[in-house]
């Protein structure tokens, strides 16, 4: 059989060919690859969008990629029609999988009308998202923050909500045109029952990256106490505003409670070029 997936990131692979160095997005795709290509009974090919001007083909050992120019992977793009026609053309699948729903660049394949089978895995919903996205924050302190650098890129967090709205309706779109649909929580199934209520839809949990499996298991002899991790901070729907403000009663009670936030530090500003990059949330 052979498979076409539909990511939002680029593999490995392609990634060293072009010198874009390895994405820190999509770790269970990696994982899922792994052992997907162990099965001699299906040939796999992988297609992504990136920020360059030709279309791009390569070949490891088990698996064909393909990287489809686009640079501005958040707008619907029609001209990606194109590239997918040549890919279908080359690879000839049996059957197309999209994974997440965010980007538009799978609704754009749909829209091709390839007759193919469609399955599309859901990763996050940003129609609720996009309801949401202030995260409870006034308008009058999202004016207040506003920093130069949102207002020259257009990217204050009043844009940021039109355009995951915006975005949300690309994702019923593509949701209702697919065949078949894929989850791992309840919230997902219900979110997509409750729109599309005769899609057919399969509960799958994905393989995890190989270090959640040969890591040392949790052991509560050997935490730091009253210390907390939040795994990403840099816009709203995270919530770190949120547990700050938990964290300023908690704090009464537990003095020494600590905070470990990961990524980049969102409130660096000690250079005037860190300064002026800062976002307003």
């Amino acid at each position: 059989m052979k498979v076409l997936w539909i990511v939002n990131t680029i593999f490995p692979y392609p990634a060293k060919k072009i010198n874009a160095g390895n994405s820190c997005f999509g770790g269970w795709l990696n994982s899922m690859h792994r052992e997907i290509t162990k099965r001699d009974t299906i040939k796999l090919a992988v297609a992504t969008t990136y920020n360059g001007k030709k279309f791009l083909k390569f070949n490891d050992d088990k698996t064909i990629y393909y990287l489809i120019p686009d640079k501005n992977y958040n707008k619907y793009n029609k001209k990606l029609s194109s590239y997918y026609k040549k890919l279908i053309e080359d690879f000839k699948p049996d059957i197309v999988h999209i994974h997440g729903t965010e980007y538009p660049r799978g609704l754009a394949f749909v829209n091709c009308n390839f007759k193919l089978p469609i399955v599309t895995s859901i990763q996050g919903l940003v129609t609720n998202v996009g309801e949401v996205y202030y995260g409870n924050i006034s308008i009058k302190e999202l004016i207040k923050s506003i920093t130069l650098r949102d207002l020259l890129r257009f990217n204050t967090i009043f844009n940021c909500k039109r355009d995951y709205i915006k975005r949300g309706k690309y994702e019923l779109k593509l949701i209702e045109k697919s065949d078949y649909i894929i989850g791992r929580t309840t919230w997902d199934k219900a979110n997509v029952l409750s729109l599309f209520p005769d899609k057919k839809y399969y509960s799958v949990n994905e393989t995890l990256r190989e270090s959640f499996y040969i890591s040392k298991k949790w052991d509560y002899k050997n935490i730091k106490k009253y210390s907390l991790f939040c795994s990403q901070s840099s816009y709203p729907i995270k919530g770190l505003h949120i547990l700050l403000k938990a964290m300023s009663n908690l704090k009464k009670k537990y003095p020494t409670m600590k905070l470990y936030v990961a990524g980049l530090n969102i409130t660096d500003s000690s250079t005037f070029r860190k300064k002026i990059k800062r976002l307003g949330y």
